[in-house]
């Protein structure tokens, strides 16, 4: 017999311990006074009982890459995610920038917000989670994330000087925690527009993605998995229909944004070109250029509603297309495949929808803009005008 109780408190008689199924040698011991942790295959232990209560630990469990602890009084505990665990050496490449391969994550939905009571446990983060290192004498500045599919197309990107919230993390020496929704980066929302169809692009499906982590000058890669709901009766091709429908409303979503970021740039180039001296006096182009905007106010009001401040506003001003795409997606993306035949009916009908107003807009940059910039430059009008509003041109002899 070996006595391998080195790092134990006296009083902390053993109750409990567990081997961890992935890592050799690493053991988690349940106590009368809390939870200990070896590394050593029990060799040395020491203690590991983060935010536990000191109370008796009568048994453990690892399930599903979680460690669960069974109290004497104090309720179940759940440590969510052991891959930083499993993953810890007391070594020096703990002291270099380095990012820990994630754990599978899986398509399922949730939420990670606490419950009513303050004393209810909080859920797991929602996606894939990635914890990394960050070395104390490091410039944290420096520091920022790209997450790419197996083709190597970019989808997402965090750093901690973004200005985008939702690009944004957090950093601080030692160890630290990236979480991604799997949620790709897609059109900015329409500034001003308020939508009840969301501004959330879709998720992405299950597939194998790489997580690069730019550091210093150099990068550190991991691949990582996401996958289907496993408790799910679904053929693949059923789970696949579902994604590529995602798509193609997300890409048609996408295209109506920068739409309608063309149409307000055309419009008010003509806007304030009508304001200059040399078209006021041009009765045709002035024409042309109001019916042109006439037109581009015409399909952006079949596009977007700008009317909507806040979600009441809709019994006023209807939702428009771009709201209709993205409620049909937030359905499908929320129920589990095979997609309904009510689903890709409604899809059809708004992808349909968009294919029109798509063929109008091309139709006015190809015809009636391309039009209107011909007779602008027939007519020699200087692109830059040094005249003021309302001066009259001196003609010298």
């Amino acid at each position: 017999w070996e006595r391998r109780d080195r790092g134990f408190a006296d009083e902390a008689h053993v109750r409990t311990v567990r081997e961890d199924p992935t890592r050799a040698g690493l053991l988690y011991g349940g106590t009368e006074t809390g939870l200990y942790i070896s590394y050593t295959d029990g060799k040395s232990w020491m203690p590991f009982q983060l935010n536990l209560p000191i109370v008796p630990i009568t048994d453990l469990l690892v399930h599903h890459g979680d460690l669960i602890a069974a109290t004497q009084g104090r309720a179940f505990w759940i440590l969510d995610d052991l891959t930083p665990v499993r993953a810890w050496s007391n070594t020096d490449q703990m002291k270099e920038a380095h990012v820990h391969a994630p754990a599978v994550s899986y398509l399922w939905g949730g939420s990670g917000r606490r419950g009513a009571s303050p004393d209810m446990g909080k859920n797991p983060d929602y996606g894939t989670v990635a914890y990394f290192n960050v070395p104390k004498d490091l410039d944290s500045d420096s520091i920022s994330f790209l997450i790419t599919d197996e083709a190597g197309k970019e989808l997402k990107e965090f750093s901690n000087n973004a200005k985008k919230k939702s690009k944004q993390i957090k950093i601080k020496p030692g160890l630290n925690k990236l979480v991604w929704n799997h949620r790709p980066d897609g059109e900015e929302m329409l500034k001003g527009l308020f939508s009840l169809g969301g501004g959330q692009t879709a998720k992405v499906g299950p597939g194998l993605y790489k997580l690069k982590m730019l550091v210093a000058g150099d990068t550190i890669s991991t691949d990582f998995e996401i996958a289907e709901d496993p408790r799910l009766e679904v053929t693949p091709e059923k789970i696949a229909e579902k994604y590529k429908l995602l798509k193609d409303l997300e890409m048609a979503s996408d295209d109506l944004s920068e739409t309608v970021k063309r149409i307000d740039l055309v419009r008010n180039q003509i806007l304030q070109f009508n304001k200059r001296d040399e078209i006021k006096s041009d009765s045709v182009l002035t024409k042309n250029g109001k019916e042109i905007m006439s037109e581009l106010d015409s399909l952006e009001n079949q596009l977007v509603q700008r009317k909507q401040k806040t979600f009441q506003d809709v019994i006023n001003f209807p939702n428009q297309l771009d709201a209709k795409i993205r409620h049909i997606q937030g359905l499908i993306q929320q129920s589990y495949p095979p997609v309904t035949m009510g689903q890709k009916m409604r899809s059809d009908d708004v992808l349909g929808e968009w294919a029109e107003h798509k063929t109008t807009w091309n139709r006015l940059l190809g015809t009636v803009i391309k039009s209107y910039n011909e007779e602008i430059g027939n007519r020699n009008i200087p692109f830059i005008s040094t005249d003021l509003p309302g001066q009259k041109k001196v003609i010298k002899p």
